[in-house]
C-alpha cells in the first residue's frame, strides 16, 4: 500500500503516537455520504485524518492517485469478534492503529504501528461520575482533546440504525459538546444530519415537536419496531403523571 505524501509524519514511540511536527487539526471520518468533505482537506498539511473499522476499504481514505490518506486508524473491538479482513488489517495497517488490548493475540501478530488506546490517561484527564463510551467516535474526540488539537471535523456521521441513533449519536454529541466547551473549534458539513434538529426547543414549538415525532416514527416503522402493550401502558402512565403535575 502506497501512503500519500500528505500524511502526517507520525511514529510510534513507547506505546504512544508522536507526530513531529505536530498538526493541530483533525478530521474524524465515518462512512456516510458527507464523508466526501474529506477531499477538501486531503492535501492540506494542517490536518490529520483519522479513520476506523473497515474504512480502509472505502474511497474516502485515498487521494486522487489512490494513495492511502489516513494518519491514524482506530479498531476498538475485541479480536474475538473481528472478521477476517479486519484481522488482516490489524496485522498490515501501515499507519498507527489504536486497539483495545495490544496483548490480545492476532493471527500473524499486530502491525508494528499498533498501539493500545490510552484509556486510563484519557479518563484521568476527563473524569466522569461514570464512564460514558458508546462509540469509537467518542474515543477519537476524547483523544483529540487529550492531545491538544484545536480543531475537530466530524465527517460522514449521519447515523441511521436504531443503535447508532439512540446510543452512539448522543454519545458523540456529548463528547463534541465537551470539546466545544473547552474551546475546540468543531467543523461539519452543512448537509450533515449530526447536529440537525427541527428548530429551537420552545421557540419553534410546533415545528420542533413535529420533527421529533417524525424521527420517532421513522425509528419505529422504518426498522420494523412496534410499541408493545407493556410499553404503551408505561408511556400512558408517564404522560398521566406529567399531566397531573401540570394541573397541580
Amino acid at each position: 500500500m502506497i501512503l500519500s505524501p500528505h500524511n502526517a509524519p507520525t511514529r510510534v514511540e513507547n506505546g504512544r503516537v508522536i507526530c513531529d511536527p505536530p498538526r493541530k487539526k483533525v478530521a474524524i471520518v465515518a462512512f456516510s455520504l458527507t464523508a466526501d468533505a474529506v477531499y477538501t482537506i486531503q492535501d492540506n498539511p494542517e490536518w490529520e485524518i483519522w479513520g476506523l473499522n473497515n474504512g480502509y476499504e472505502l474511497a474516502y481514505f485515498y487521494d486522487h492517485e489512490r494513495r492511502f490518506r489516513e494518519d491514524r486508524h482506530f479498531e476498538l473491538h475485541p479480536v474475538s469478534v473481528q472478521p477476517a479482513n479486519d484481522l488482516h488489517w490489524l496485522h498490515a495497517c501501515p499507519v498507527p492503529i489504536y486497539v483495545l488490548d495490544i496483548h490480545d493475540p492476532v493471527p500473524g501478530g499486530y502491525s508494528p504501528h499498533a498501539v493500545q488506546y490510552p484509556l486510563a490517561e484519557v479518563e484521568a484527564k476527563f473524569p466522569m461520575p461514570t464512564p460514558y463510551w458508546a462509540a469509537t467516535f467518542a474515543y477519537q474526540v476524547a483523544l483529540a482533546m487529550y492531545e491538544g488539537f484545536t480543531d475537530i471535523a466530524l465527517l460522514g456521521m449521519d447515523f441511521g440504525t436504531p443503535r447508532e441513533w439512540l446510543f452512539e449519536r448522543p454519545n458523540l454529541l456529548f463528547w463534541a459538546g465537551y470539546a466545544a466547551g473547552r474551546g475546540v473549534r468543531l467543523h461539519w458539513p452543512e448537509e450533515s444530519t449530526l447536529f440537525q434538529h427541527g428548530g429551537r426547543y420552545g421557540y419553534a414549538y410546533h415545528a420542533e415537536c413535529d420533527w421529533c415525532a417524525k424521527g420517532v416514527e421513522y425509528l419505529l416503522t422504518g426498522w420494523g419496531y412496534q410499541e408493545t402493550e407493556a410499553a404503551r401502558t408505561r408511556r400512558l402512565r408517564y404522560e398521566q403523571r406529567i399531566h397531573e403535575a401540570i394541573v397541580r
